[in-house]
Formats: structure tokens, C-alpha cells, sequence
């Protein structure tokens, strides 16, 4: 169409996740903690990114919680690099072609 158009880029913010996940403590507990530093306004339209040794520790479903919960605290979408724990849980769970 021959006319300009804009692209917003969003900021990244990267939260990096140490040690392991022991005893009584979820993945919920670790997007609570996130939510307490950045507050409900802290990731508005922004993207933020897991990663880590950290990652390791946390399952494919508590994976998703995060994801899911990131919303709270207005970012536009979450991450976490892909690993053998998510092929192995789509592959349990019949989409190992995805």
C-alpha cells in the first residue's frame, strides 16, 4: 500500500532463575515473586524471558503457570527456552511433531 507504518518493539525483561525448586515451593510461588518486584504494573508490553539453571527444576505445567500468570503483571507475553523436558512432555502427551 505503499504508505509507513509502525512497529512497536516491546522491552525484554529477563529473569533470571537460580538453584532448584525444593520441598513445598511451585512455579507459582516463583511468577509470586516476580509479581512482588515488578508489581502489577512492571511488565506492561513487555516480553519477559526465563532463563537460567534454574529452568531446569521447574516442570513443562509449572512452565505454563508462569507463562500463564505473566499476565498479572501486564506483560504482553512470557518465555522459557525449549528443552528436553518440554520434548519429552509433548511427547507423552501425543504432539512430539509439533
Amino acid at each position: 500500500a505503499d504508505i509507513p507504518w509502525e512497529l512497536k518493539c516491546p522491552n525484554v525483561i529477563g529473569v533470571k532463575l537460580t538453584g532448584k525448586m525444593s520441598g513445598w515451593t511451585s512455579a507459582k510461588d516463583v511468577i509470586l515473586k516476580v509479581a512482588g518486584i515488578l508489581t502489577v504494573k512492571g511488565g506492561t508490553g513487555a516480553i519477559v524471558e526465563y532463563f537460567g539453571p534454574g529452568v531446569e527444576s521447574i516442570s513443562c505445567t509449572g512452565m505454563g503457570t508462569i507463562c500463564n500468570m505473566g499476565a498479572e503483571i501486564g506483560a504482553t507475553t512470557s518465555v522459557f527456552p525449549y528443552n528436553s523436558r518440554m520434548r519429552d512432555y509433548l511427547v507423552a502427551t501425543n504432539r512430539k511433531e509439533i
